[in-house]
């Protein structure tokens, strides 16, 4: 079984050449490209730092981008990520159904890491606890969704989710109906969609909107 290392691109290094025009077109200012530079920079530099203690200690890993496309799943032990949230919800949805662990790495001050249980100081740390096998993971709750269109033209399941999902129509301006039901209870609704999240997206972007944070254990949404 391998260690599969999955790590994000920053925006400087996707974007490089456009930033660097938006830059000189006086479009972005010096210190936000000094933000992105930095980064970027720390990014580079966690990966560089993980990439050679992982080599050090003779551990089978595989490295891809997110960009990469990874199928050979069988053959993975446990997924590692390097960047922030996001990368560690991209692995979510590549892992999809099957007990893989993951490991979140964030790579640099200025990423999101929330769901990160690693900080790029850590590194050394992390390679060790990886080598003898010392990690302690947490089991968490996640969701999925079944769509059914009304008029029976397609049924849809989602795939395994972290975080929340948001239920509305394509043109998310556009009012969304819908029929809610529990039990006996059945109403109609009109509205903007419907925004459904985990206890682990509890924390994010629904709290801002007034929602509730639930802990992580709990089974409730």
């Amino acid at each position: 079984m391998i260690l599969l290392v999955i790590s994000k691109k920053t925006s400087y290094e996707s974007y490089k050449e456009q930033i660097e025009n938006a830059y000189k077109l006086k479009h972005i200012d010096k210190a936000y490209l000094d933000i992105l530079i930095k980064a970027y920079n720390q990014h580079t530099r966690c990966l560089e730092t993980l990439l050679e203690e992982l080599s050090k200690r003779s551990i089978a890993f595989k490295h891809v981008n997110k960009s990469d496309e990874y199928s050979d799943l069988e053959s993975v032990g446990c997924v590692l990520t390097v960047g922030g949230d996001g990368t560690v919800l991209y692995a979510n949805h590549l892992v999809g159904d099957k007990n893989i662990p993951i490991v979140g790495l964030c790579s640099s001050g200025l990423s999101v890491g929330h769901l990160c249980g690693y900080l790029d100081k850590n590194i050394v740390d992390l390679v060790k606890k990886i080598n003898q096998q010392e990690i302690a993971f947490k089991n968490i709750n996640r969701m999925k969704a079944c769509i059914y269109k009304v008029d029976g033209s397609s049924n849809i399941n989602t795939s395994f989710i972290i975080n929340d999902f948001l239920f509305c129509n394509s043109i998310p301006s556009v009012t969304t109906r819908y029929q809610i039901s529990l039990g006996s209870q059945i109403e109609q609704h009109k509205s903007s969609g419907v925004w459904v999240s985990t206890t682990m997206g509890s924390t994010a972007a629904i709290k801002a909107c007034k929602g509730n944070k639930f802990n992580s254990n709990s089974e409730r949404f």
